[in-house]
C-alpha cells in the first residue's frame, strides 16, 4: 500500500473560510473535480466522456464500475445529495444528524482516517482550545475532517492509477 496522502492545504483553507453552505457546495466541487479526473484516467477514451453529460451521481457510479473503491460509494453519494439539499434550500445547516449520517456512510477505515485526522487539523488550523477527538469536534469541522478525507481519497485513486498507466506505457 502506498503512504498517505498529504492534506490538500488549499482545500482545507478554502472551506474553513466559507460559510456551511460554502464549505459544502465547494468540498463537492473538489471532490467532483477528483471524480473526473479519475474518469478520465481509467477510460479509454476521455474526449467521450463530455457527450455523456454525467450527473454528479453518474460520475460515482461509473467510477466504481471502473475500479474505484466502492466502499465509498455511499459517502460520496450521501456528500452530493447534501450539495442538492444545499444548493436548493439555504436554510440547510449541518446538524449533527446530518454529519453522522454521512460520517456512518464512510466503510469502517474511512471512519478510522477521519478520526486520525484531528490532530492534523489542529496543526493547520491553529485551533486553541484544542477538542481532543473528533465527536468534541462541532459538526462543521467534522463534516470537514470527512470532506477533506473523502478528497485525499479520490487524489489518491487518480494518483494511483496516473502512476499504473504511466508504468505500463514504459513497457509498451
Amino acid at each position: 500500500m502506498t503512504e498517505s496522502k498529504p492534506i490538500n492545504v488549499e482545500f482545507v483553507s478554502a472551506l474553513l473560510a466559507e460559510d456551511e453552505v460554502g464549505s459544502v457546495i465547494r468540498s463537492h466541487l473538489y471532490i467532483e473535480a477528483q471524480l473526473s479526473e479519475f474518469l478520465e484516467l481509467t477510460v479509454v477514451e476521455p474526449k467521450f466522456l463530455a457527450d455523456l453529460d454525467l450527473s454528479y451521481a453518474k460520475k460515482v457510479e461509473l467510477a466504481c464500475c471502473l475500479g474505484f473503491d466502492a466502499k465509498f460509494r455511499g459517502a460520496l453519494k450521501r456528500i452530493g445529495k447534501l450539495r442538492n439539499d444545499f444548493a436548493h434550500d439555504l436554510s440547510s445547516s449541518l446538524s449533527q444528524k446530518v454529519v453522522s449520517d454521512l460520517y456512518n456512510a464512510l466503510p469502517e477505515f474511512g471512519q478510522k482516517a477521519v478520526h486520525l485526522s484531528v490532530d492534523m487539523l489542529h496543526q493547520m488550523c491553529k485551533v486553541v482550545p484544542q477538542p481532543s477527538t473528533y465527536d468534541q469536534l462541532p459538526p462543521k469541522m467534522q463534516y470537514l475532517l470527512i470532506a477533506l478525507n473523502l478528497e485525499r481519497i479520490c487524489s489518491a485513486a487518480c494518483e494511483f492509477v496516473g502512476e499504473s498507466r504511466s508504468r505500463a506505457r514504459r513497457y509498451d
